[in-house]
């Protein structure tokens, strides 16, 4: 009987042994396979003020009234020919990123889009990729495959609102 005992205790340890080792793999597999965006996320402080884009007849604006924890603008889309649509952002700040939740009116219908801009120099870059819609806002459905639209910066100072 204590054979017997002490050769299930020890295929107890056997068993807990193996389940670290394939912790401690899993645990390493999972840390490799972190972000695929190989591009540094140098930390820049996102300045409260207006930035915009202004050409052709499009004007987008949006104009950064809290930074905080949470960062609170203004936002608005002017496109030439086009309805504009006007609301407002809200959003964190995760390394030279912003990215929220923009609730907005369009042609009398209010709408959510979720935003991710870039903080670079003295600008902000729009992301965009693919979206899906969930409820009554549309999400990115990988936010590791954002481009960002860098012949359209949104300049501070260069805004109307």
């Amino acid at each position: 009987m204590i054979i017997n005992d002490t050769f299930k205790i020890s295929t107890l340890y056997q068993s807990i042994k193996h389940i670290r080792i394939c912790i401690l793999f899993l645990c390493i597999l999972l840390c490799s396979c972190g972000s695929k965006n190989t591009e540094p996320r140098t930390s820049q402080s996102i300045n409260i003020g207006c930035y915009g884009y202004i050409k052709n007849g499009d004007t987008i604006t949006i104009k950064v009234i809290q930074n905080d924890s949470i960062i609170k603008a203004a936002l608005m889309y002017k496109w030439a020919e086009k309805d504009k649509n006007v609301g407002e952002f809200e959003g964190v700040q995760i390394g030279n990123r912003i990215r929220g939740l923009y609730t907005f009116t369009s042609e009398g219908i209010v709408s959510k889009r979720e935003m991710i801009f870039k903080i670079e120099d003295s600008s902000l870059i729009e992301g965009y990729g693919e979206t899906v819609n969930s409820a009554d806002s549309v999400y990115f459905k990988d936010t590791d495959k954002i481009k960002f639209n860098t012949k359209m910066p949104f300049k501070l100072g260069n805004c109307i609102y």
